[in-house]
């Protein structure tokens, strides 16, 4: 995994939502996920305000997989307990 991807991880974004949050193409993401082209200052500049926000949970306004990162690191912060699962078929 690269440092890039990791990143992104870290932020909950898809390729897609990454490559409009960077202003370049999915393709370009893609490349720099495997390590065919390299991140830049400005990648991780434009990275680090989602990440405060992640951090402050205001993320409302952000796509599933932001708000879930945020979720997520309030549950690893111990400040908020995993859900219970609820009652019902198995998710698929």
């Amino acid at each position: 995994m690269t440092v890039f991807a990791a990143c992104l991880g870290h932020l909950g974004l898809t390729a897609v939502e990454a490559a409009t949050l960077l202003d370049c193409s999915p393709a370009t993401v893609r490349a720099k996920m495997k390590g065919a082209r390299q991140m830049t200052a400005s990648d991780a500049a434009a990275m680090i305000p989602l990440f405060r926000r992640i951090q402050t949970g205001d993320v409302a306004d952000q796509p599933d997989g932001v708000r879930d990162a945020a979720h997520a690191l309030r549950i690893l912060r111990g400040v908020e307990v995993v859900p219970e699962r609820r009652p019902g078929p198995k998710p698929k």
